[in-house]
């Protein structure tokens, strides 16, 4: 029996379901706020859930929950297709896996991008203004869903298709370019 196994028989009651549709709730709601007081000074919804790691030292400690909220653009055509490819890869890791396995696997991504914000922040001080972001995260689903169906197929402007496992490689190389070639 895997770790996973004993770990689900024991706390697998535990487990949150319809996570994915709790994160996406969450960023449309800051969407939305975001939208209604755009230019009013001072109040900048994102700006107050954003994670800064120097701000989560200062004692701001939401900071390091709520960036998961943070909507992925300002934009509503983009941040609707975002959320609607999100609810589809996530929704199906979670009935392929179960609730339990889908909540741990976000669980460490959510730790290693916490993990990663602060050893940034404490190997560049000079990077202290910059925000941690979810997108590996979520890219992280992108690619656990192209292991699972890789040949899942999206319709690049409804006609093009292309499956899902030459995006998820060509997402592969582009970091594999942007890490060694910098």
């Amino acid at each position: 029996m895997s770790i996973l196994s004993r770990l689900n028989a024991k706390f697998g009651r535990y487990a949150l379901p319809n996570l994915t549709v709790v994160l996406i709730v969450g960023q449309v709601l800051m969407f939305v706020t975001q939208q209604l007081n755009p230019g009013k000074q001072g109040f900048q919804m994102l700006e107050r859930i954003r994670m800064y790691p120097d701000r989560v030292l200062a004692g701001e400690y939401w900071r390091a929950i709520t960036f998961l909220f943070d909507p992925p653009t300002t934009n509503l055509i983009f941040a609707v297709f975002f959320w609607y490819i999100f609810y589809l890869m996530g929704t199906t890791l979670e009935v392929t896996w179960g609730a339990f396995r889908y909540n741990v696997y976000l669980l460490i991504g959510y730790i290693g991008s916490i993990a990663c914000a602060f050893g940034v922040y404490f190997a560049h001080g000079d990077l202290a203004g910059m925000p941690a972001s979810s997108g590996f995260l979520y890219g992280s689903i992108f690619l656990a869903f192209a292991r699972f169906f890789p040949d899942f197929t999206f319709y690049i402007m409804f006609v093009i298709p292309i499956k899902i496992k030459w995006l998820a490689a060509s997402a592969m190389a582009w970091l594999w370019i942007r890490v060694h070639f910098r």
